[in-house]
């Protein structure tokens, strides 16, 4: 061992008296990367994500496919400099060369023990990036202190392992036989995405389609039953029954899910959430369903189509809509962009895991060094909706719409009216309260939070109408589910055409689903089959509203959901049926059935023309194995009924 030992520090030292060693760069930047990759792999792979649902081979080709990526882009970049060393004659410049390729290492090591830093104090201490706030620039000098212990003090002891490997295998041979087994790695993990050139729809004739510009306004958790619109006894939503007579209005309106994430992706796509299988994060699109929706369409036809909503949960992007908008919530990654590229050229599930590994560090230096905020998901949890700036959003759309020279399609989601605990400007409902005296779901800061999104949407119609682009625009006023993530209380759903067209109320229950049919349909456009929805333009009879939830229990901030990655059902732990005034619910997990009537329904019912609880049992079955659920574990014999 001494003899060993000598002839490393002899190797060293002369390495460091003659010329930069580049083999021991090009180690020190695969062994990095291959640490890097594959802890935090197993961090992304292990927690509740869209990839528990793979099994442990699918897992450890996207953990490869990964690694190789990342190894053949650094050392694709480290041969660059390679190059450029060996045609630089000046040896100061040699060194200078040689100094930034051992940037590139050190760096990696540097990112991944910050990552680790907060992953530890985020668990633990709820304390972290996303919450530093001011205190953000420690973590600068947190990484740059890294990075100094890993260039200075870490790397001579890695090129002397280096040299130590050179001394049992020769240089020459040790870094090409890497490289090439990479390369074998990268083609035998490697598929090919083969949705990436699905035609979205048949769109033959889109010249000459009207093209008024869309605006689509999601509320959080909004009842009907609370809006002075809707028959509410106090004034909450003045500005929004101004237009009501000259709109489209669904008196029956209802969620298909009662997870914003759900509701969202059912409103692009005009389907159920059992058929894209996306109700609640960590549920993403995948395949061909990342191409079937209405933002895609609209593009093709011309559209300018931006997304201001909110991360992870209703981020375009975060729940892999590909090909829908130019924008979302301020990045852009459309055509020559990495995520582009990405999706495009790759299976979901290695694409899915290159951006989730990606983005964790990319966020967070974009987070510590001021250029983007991130977003506090435990805060957003809780309620706190403060730091999403609805009339922000309201007025980057009116700047758009009016600096746009083609037509745009916008969607919005207002976060004020988010529960449990309201913050709202009005203060007039909750005017002789004290603000601490607030409850959870408390009706009076509930009514106020109303009352400062009908004042939003005020200001966005009169600036419309003030920039002459009211009779050009679509306006869509609807909310994600109701109040307390349920799906059993009305919504509001209220379109607005350009020269108050179509003005009428709809008595037969309206849903979430039939608003991409509806515009396809005003635009001219052919309603493609995979749409579940309706068109509300056309006449409709009283119909059967399917509507989903996750398993639901009470947790430490009240309500709590189970994330349930196995079959037969997977995250979808409710199934609800709504037919005129009739709620109907089964509960999936526990086998329970619950009916009721619904709060303040607009339209008479009658009991011979309600159906009885076998038949919509029936339904239930038919419509989960018709979307290739099991249940034959499921009788109503089993089932136990909860008054």
């Amino acid at each position: 061992m001494n003899i060993v030992k000598s002839l490393i520090i002899k190797k060293t030292s002369r390495f460091r008296e003659s010329q930069p060693s580049w083999g021991g760069v090009f180690f020190y930047t695969i062994l990095s990367i291959s640490f890097y990759i594959f802890f935090e792999g197993l961090f992304i792979l292990s927690r509740p994500s869209s990839f528990s649902y793979l099994n442990v081979i699918q897992k450890t080709n996207s953990l490869f496919f990964a690694n190789s990526i990342f190894i053949c882009i650094t050392t694709a970049v480290l041969f660059l400099l390679f190059c450029l060393y060996r045609l630089i004659a000046d040896n100061s410049l040699k060194k200078f060369v040689w100094n930034i390729a051992m940037v590139i290492p050190s760096l990696i090591c540097a990112f991944f023990f910050l990552l680790q830093i907060d992953n530890i104090t985020y668990i633990f201490f709820h304390f972290g990036i996303t919450t530093s706030g001011a205190l953000r620039f420690f973590y600068i000098i947190l990484l740059l202190c890294l990075f100094l212990y890993f260039y200075f003090q870490f790397a001579p002891h890695i090129l002397e392992l280096y040299h130590l490997i050179g001394y049992r295998i020769p240089h020459k041979y040790f870094i090409p036989a890497l490289f090439m087994i990479t390369i074998g790695i990268l083609a035998i993990t490697y598929k090919p995405n083969p949705a990436s050139s699905l035609a979205i729809s048949q769109q033959n004739a889109m010249v000459n389609q009207k093209k008024p510009n869309i605006i689509l306004i999601t509320v959080e958790g909004l009842n009907a039953t609370h809006m002075s619109a809707y028959g509410y006894e106090r004034n909450t939503t003045p500005n929004i029954a101004d237009i009501v007579e000259t709109s489209l209005v669904g008196d029956n309106a209802f969620t298909n899910s009662a997870k914003t994430t759900g509701s969202i992706i059912s409103l692009y796509n005009g389907r159920y959430s059992t058929s894209s299988n996306v109700l609640n994060p960590p549920d993403i699109l995948k395949g061909e369903d990342s191409y079937l929706h209405l933002p895609g369409i609209l593009h093709l036809m011309g559209y300018k189509t931006v997304q201001y909503t909110f991360p992870y949960y209703a981020d375009a992007y975060d729940l892999n809509l590909l090909d829908g908008f130019d924008s979302a919530n301020g990045r852009s990654f459309m055509k020559g962009s990495l995520f582009f590229f990405l999706n495009h050229y790759n299976q979901t599930d290695n694409a899915r895991f290159l951006y989730e590994i990606s983005s964790r560090l990319i966020d967070r230096l974009y987070h510590i060094l001021y250029i983007r905020d991130m977003p506090d998901y435990r805060s957003l949890v809780q309620g706190k909706s403060y730091t999403y700036h609805d009339l922000t959003k309201i007025e980057n759309a009116i700047n758009l719409i009016s600096d746009s020279n083609q037509p745009v399609f916008i969607h919005m989601h207002w976060m004020g009216t988010h529960g449990p605990l309201f913050e709202s400007e009005s203060r007039i409902f909750s005017a002789d309260r004290e603000e601490d005296s607030q409850v959870e779901w408390d009706a009076d800061f509930y009514d106020d939070a109303i009352k400062d999104f009908d004042s939003g949407i005020g200001y966005l119609i009169d600036e419309l109408k003030k920039r002459g682009f009211y009779n050009n625009s679509i306006l869509i006023i609807m909310s994600d589910h109701s109040m307390q993530w349920t799906n059993s209380k009305r919504i509001p759903l209220i379109i607005h055409f350009p020269y108050d067209e179509y003005s009428a109320h709809i008595s037969a229950n309206s849903q979430t689903i039939d608003i991409a049919p509806t515009i396809l349909d005003y635009l001219g456009m052919e309603i493609p089959a995979w749409m579940e929805g309706s068109s509300l333009l056309k006449p409709i009879d009283q119909r059967y509203i399917f509507s989903f939830d996750t398993l639901t229990g009470l947790g430490e901030n009240g309500t709590s959901f189970a994330y349930i990655k196995e079959p037969p059902f997977y995250q979808f732990g409710n199934i609800s049926v709504i037919y005129c005034n009739k709620y109907f619910r089964l509960d999936l997990i526990n086998k329970q059935w619950f009916t009721e009537e619904i709060e303040g329904y607009a339209s008479p019912c009658t009991e011979e023309t309600l159906p009885s609880s076998e038949v919509v049992f029936e339904l239930m079955l038919d419509h989960l194995a018709n979307r290739g659920f099991n249940v034959e574990n499921l009788t109503l014999e089993d089932i136990m009924v909860i008054e």
